[in-house]
């Protein structure tokens, strides 16, 4: 992701998530996530091998949050390798025991 972040934000918790998945362990780029799935780890796990391959970069343009802060929209670019146009991109966060986690 080419945006810094601040420790503790949505902004920081999409970008540790893709980066963990970029780089890293699938189960804790899982971690990352609340998705009422029973195999959602491995459902990653299907898709990172392609997510490495096709990501070139990502970056955010916007966030948004509702009244009381529990919940964060981000607005972003997806760029693909290959691509000259980035493609829209969107997250939407709730805050969930005091940590981000993106909704799926």
């Amino acid at each position: 992701m080419t945006n810094p972040t601040e420790a503790g934000t949505p902004e920081d918790t999409v970008k540790k998530a893709l980066n963990t998945l970029y780089y890293g362990d699938v189960k804790d780029a899982a971690g990352y996530y609340q998705v009422d799935m029973a195999n959602f780890e491995q459902e990653l796990a299907n898709t990172q091998s392609a997510f490495q391959q096709t990501v070139d970069g990502v970056t955010i343009t916007d966030t948004t949050y509702n009244d009381d802060k529990t919940r964060a929209t981000i607005t972003g670019e997806l760029m693909l390798k290959g691509q000259s146009d980035p493609a829209p991109l969107t997250y939407q966060l709730q805050k969930i025991d005091g940590q981000w986690k993106i909704l799926g």
